[in-house]
Parts: C-alpha cells; structure tokens; sequence
C-alpha cells in the first residue's frame, strides 16, 4: 500500500552546527544520532528517488508542488506532495551494484499528533494511523563532504494538512538557530541530482 505524505525538507551544507542539535533536544546535551547508509540509484530526474535501506527498496515519486510558504521571518520552504511505496528485500538484493550513490545519514527525530487548527502533540512514537507528522534533524556525508538536513513529513494527504501543519510549524520552528531558505528548500532526489551534475561539471 503506497503512503501519501506532505513534506518540506532543507539540505545545506558542512557539519550539522551543534547549535541546531541542541535546539531539538530543547536545550539538553545533544545525543550522537545513530548512523546508517542509504545506497540511491543515480538520479534521473528530480522528481523520483529510488534508495535501498536496511534490506528494503524504497521508490519515491512526487506527486505535487503546493508552493512556497513563509513559516518564520527566517524560514522559507517548498511543500511537495509525495507517494512512496516499500518494496521487501528480495527486490532491494537486485539493487545493489557499483552504481548506487553511498549517503551516510545520522538522525534525529520528534513526532507529533496534529489537530485541526494546527495544534501539535509530542508523541513517543510516529503512528501511520493518526493525523501527524516527524521533523528530523539529520548529518549528512556524501563522498568525503559533511551536509546537513532538516525535514518534515506528514500524514495523512487530507484538504486541511497542509494549512494545519503550516500553522503548527510556525509555533515550532519559532526559535530554531539557523536561516532556512527557500534556496536551499529541496527534496533528496532534487539534491542528489544537483550534487552529481555539480560533480561532473567539476571534472
């Protein structure tokens, strides 16, 4: 069954400031996020992202651009709609090859319950099942440079969740450190893509 979500994701690069770790664990001693490779098959076109993950195949295709949104003087980002469907390991065991692009991804994570209205829940756990979404905070390394990313992803795809979540990220991300902008709002195909032609016009 195909999962419809909402997101909007920042990518920018060098090393995850440890100002931005210590916002999301709300002023705490951030902890060491857990890392793990995505293995993404060479970019096409910026509008499907292919990758295995632990044994799973996941293919990600984008549906919709919902436009660009002001969430805090400093923040601006692009909304896309997105289907993902996950394939089990026998499909990813036929993936793997010299081909496939190497990303290394240490993340961190909250998620909440949304209401109507825009009012935002923690909640221990992400549940597919509720009206919700994830934020993360994740460090990047690509061949032998450091990124970092922050991104949103919401469920379900209803007339009323892009408004709400809009609303409950503006209360949320009021004081986060850092300048998101729009120019650096894109999804992981658009910047895989970016990243190899970057890399072969630097041949």
């Amino acid at each position: 069954m195909p999962l419809i979500t909402c997101e909007m994701r920042w990518l920018l690069d060098g090393p995850l400031p440890e100002e931005a770790l210590r916002w999301f664990d709300d002023g705490r001693p951030p902890a060491a996020p857990a890392w793990r490779e995505d293995r993404y098959l060479p970019p096409g076109g910026a509008d499907v992202g292919i990758k295995e993950r632990e044994g799973r195949l996941e293919i990600k295709g984008r549906l919709a651009a919902l436009g660009t949104h002001a969430i805090t003087p400093e923040i601006e980002g692009r909304a896309e709609r997105w289907c993902k469907w996950t394939c089990g390991p026998t499909v990813a065991e036929s993936f793997r090859g010299d081909a496939a692009i190497v990303v290394g991804k240490g993340r961190v994570q909250k998620h909440f319950l949304l209401e109507p209205g825009g009012l935002a829940q923690a909640t221990a756990q992400r549940d597919l099942a509720r009206r919700g979404f994830s934020l993360e905070l994740t460090r990047i390394r690509l061949a032998d440079d450091d990124h970092w990313s922050l991104g949103v992803e919401a469920v379900p795809d209803d007339p009323a969740l892009l408004a709400d979540l809009l609303r409950a990220l503006a209360d949320l991300l009021q004081g986060f450190p850092l300048p998101l902008p729009r120019s650096r709002s894109q999804s992981y195909p658009r910047w895989l893509l970016n990243q190899e032609n970057a890399r072969r016009g630097g041949r």
